[in-house]
């Protein structure tokens, strides 16, 4: 006799289920029809299955969706990360040109050019450059000096 009770029918309860509140309650849990007619218990189970599966794809495809752009993420990150590095190593290679270009032991000139030697003074029998004592007839070797353009810190 309980086992096919049903609460929905039950003729005592008519009031307590005709409530607003409980009739809405009743239609979103599917329990019953909006025209306030009871489901039976197969059609329930059949639209909680359906339900539940139109839940559980919405989950799957939002965390699509995620895992799409955290990829995208990455690769964008990657990508930047790699440019960085390949302007590093330019930066690199540059630096070392210009180091060795102000290091040259000899000028950019002819072939066939001499290194030139101290200039003579009458004064001394020094000359003074920068406060460094080159003695006359002592040879001076060329380095060029290299000033970086307007705006550019010099490293």
């Amino acid at each position: 006799a309980l086992d096919s009770y049903n609460s929905l029918t039950d003729e005592y309860l008519v009031d307590y289920f005709n409530n607003k509140k409980i009739r809405r309650h009743l239609r979103q849990m599917g329990l019953i029809t909006r025209r306030g007619e009871v489901v039976d218990e197969p059609t329930f189970r059949y639209n909680a299955a359906r339900k539940e599966h139109r839940t559980h794809v919405k989950d799957l495809m939002s965390q699509a969706v995620i895992n799409k752009t955290l990829e995208l993420e990455r690769n964008r990150r990657a990508f930047i990360r790699d440019k960085l590095i390949e302007i590093r190593k330019i930066e690199v290679v540059n630096k070392v040109k210009r180091e060795r270009d102000i290091f040259a032991l000899t000028p950019p000139t002819d072939k066939n050019s001499r290194p030139k030697t101290a200039p003579q003074l009458q004064d001394n029998d020094a000359a003074c450059v920068a406060g460094v004592s080159i003695p006359p007839g002592s040879v001076v070797k060329w380095v060029p000096l290299i000033v970086p353009p307007f705006g550019v810190p010099p490293t």
